[in-house]
């Protein structure tokens, strides 16, 4: 199945044939849902901007993420770059036995945007493989909206 483009409030990103795509208004979250025996999701959201970055403002968006959603993860893996643009970007793997989440937090020129991915445990091979497809196709095509 091919990749549609899809425009949410402030980013745009790839979505896999079979996934659905829900937007709150109220809530300014966005969740895609894999196919129901996937049980993969992948959620954006639009957080407020920091006024001031003294630098450490991704990591701490992070570390209150992962404490509120997911805080029986283990982190396996963090990295800090920079997107095509230069806007910062930083991305965690946590994992909980066999059930991954990632997570990628992108700073736009206007806000501040956390995405989630999640990969249960327990998928069937060939499942897991369209699971982790899929996931890696939404993260690497996400992007804020850029002014002008």
């Amino acid at each position: 199945m091919g990749l549609e483009p899809y425009r949410g409030p402030g980013f745009a990103l790839d979505v896999p044939g079979g996934w659905t795509v829900t937007a709150g208004a109220v809530s300014g979250e966005t969740v895609f849902a894999g196919p129901p025996e996937t049980g993969a999701r992948l959620d954006v959201t639009r957080l407020v901007l920091p006024e001031q970055d003294e630098g450490g403002a991704l990591g701490a968006q992070a570390d209150a993420l992962q404490a509120d959603r997911f805080p029986d993860c283990d982190l396996v893996e963090e990295a800090v770059f920079e997107g095509e643009d230069g806007s910062p970007a930083l991305h965690r793997v946590l994992r909980r036995g066999e059930a991954q989440v990632e997570l990628l937090l992108v700073r736009g020129p206007a806000a501040l945007f956390a995405v989630v991915a999640q990969r249960p445990g327990g998928l069937a091979p060939e499942v897991a493989e369209r699971v982790e497809r899929d996931l890696v196709q939404m993260l690497a095509s996400f992007a804020p909206d850029r002014p002008g």
